[in-house]
């Protein structure tokens, strides 16, 4: 098709008045200067001479082979041209581009075919550039994890609720340090009739899946009472709740250093609590969260474990997001999937030399401390974190 002068015109004002030119007077007056004069007579072949001594005011004794302003010039203009049409002049339908050894002008229009065509082409170029860029950020924290072809298991806790219609539902779990050490029996006597899963866990399982989709990796879903030891032993595992929701928790060989354990204030009332069992200097022994209120509701700061550990096989990965409510357990999965925290991990863990990519311990535990507000997530800030040895 073709471009009359008047439409290479507009779209030289269109250039001249864009964000990527913005600053770059000599830039304009170059493109201003080439375009015109191609407009003007498309069949004259500019000099390198002619641009110097018109447009840069340089003299009549002007060496291009010593003096290389024209080329260097002509190529930020044509790294500008590059930005501008990626960007606010991705829909333009005029093209102006300045080929690379040249300095006259090529004017090109799209056809609605062939715009359509580039558009496409521009989106699937800037989804794989973003893709890249947060693999790379992921990939010390999720490599060991994602780089088997299997699916994940994302496993989430599904407690049992037992009680009556007349006396309540109360949620079974253990609730002393002796029941907690073994599996306790429910009162059968108590018909079973519901379970239960925290909404920081069904959160937890909704940021995953946006996460995996994200980096275009397989993961299966499985409520934590349909979970077997074979499962367990074969799998990369991810699970969401801590061992007072996923009993099979307990009975992992894996060293730990920070564990979940019932304590008791000076009223006797039991509190499920954090507890460093290998304390270092200026560490606290243990972490409870807080409450301004008797309801689940009106839990003001809790605290959420990430444990990254062996799995029972030496090929297998476990990692454990767990709070000490359901809060904690939802920001733990935040802290996992988002590109802010995900840094913040890695500016703690990060055992690279100098100047090397990023690399973090094999196995690890990692205290936050999460600041809630109306039941939601708020604040997540990095405690401390210890390396263990499995």
């Amino acid at each position: 098709m073709e471009i009359s002068k008047e439409a290479k015109l507009n779209q030289l004002n269109k250039l001249l008045r864009s964000r990527a030119l913005t600053g770059s007077d000599s830039l304009k007056s170059f493109l201003r200067f080439v375009v015109e004069k191609a407009a003007e007579n498309p069949e004259n072949q500019l000099k390198e001479y002619v641009i110097a001594t018109e447009v840069f005011g340089r003299s009549q004794d002007y060496n291009p082979r010593i003096d290389s302003i024209v080329r260097v010039q002509a190529g930020r203009l044509r790294t500008k041209l590059s930005e501008y049409y990626s960007t606010e002049g991705k829909s333009d339908k005029v093209l102006i581009d300045l080929p690379k050894g040249h300095y006259t002008p090529v004017f090109s229009y799209l056809s609605d075919e062939s715009f359509a065509i580039r558009s496409s082409l521009q989106a699937a170029n800037s989804e794989e550039i973003i893709r890249t860029e947060f693999m790379t950020l992921v990939e010390p924290l999720w490599g060991e994890l994602i780089y088997a072809p299997e699916p994940l298991l994302v496993v989430f806790s599904n407690t049992v609720l037992h009680g009556t219609y007349e006396q309540g539902m109360k949620l079974y779990k253990v609730t002393d340090e002796a029941e907690f050490a073994e599996d306790v029996e429910p009162n059968h006597s108590l018909p079973v009739v519901d379970h239960y899963t925290g909404i920081g866990e069904a959160m937890g399982v909704y940021f995953l899946s946006d996460f995996f989709a994200r980096i275009h990796h397989p993961f299966r879903v499985k409520r934590s009472l349909s979970l077997s030891w074979d499962d367990v032993k074969i799998e990369n595992i991810i699970v969401l709740g801590s061992p007072a929701e996923n009993l099979f928790l307990k009975e992992l060989p894996q060293k730990q250093d920070f564990v979940f354990r019932p304590l008791k204030d000076q009223s006797q009332d039991q509190w499920l609590a954090i507890i460093n069992t290998n304390p270092q200097a200026g560490e606290q022994q243990y972490y409870t969260s807080r409450q301004f209120g008797p309801s689940p509701s009106q839990i003001s700061e809790d605290y959420a474990v990430v444990s990254v550990l062996k799995g029972l096989s030496e090929r297998n990965r476990l990692m454990v997001l767990a709070g000490i409510n359901t809060f904690g357990t939802q920001a733990a999965v935040e802290y996992v999937t988002k590109p802010e925290y995900i840094r913040d991990l890695t500016s703690h863990l990060n055992i690279a030399l100098p100047g090397e990519a990023p690399h973090l311990p094999s196995y690890y535990q990692l205290i936050l401390k999460v600041k809630v507000s109306g039941g939601v997530p708020i604040q997540i800030s990095y405690v401390t974190h210890h390396v263990l040895d499995q």
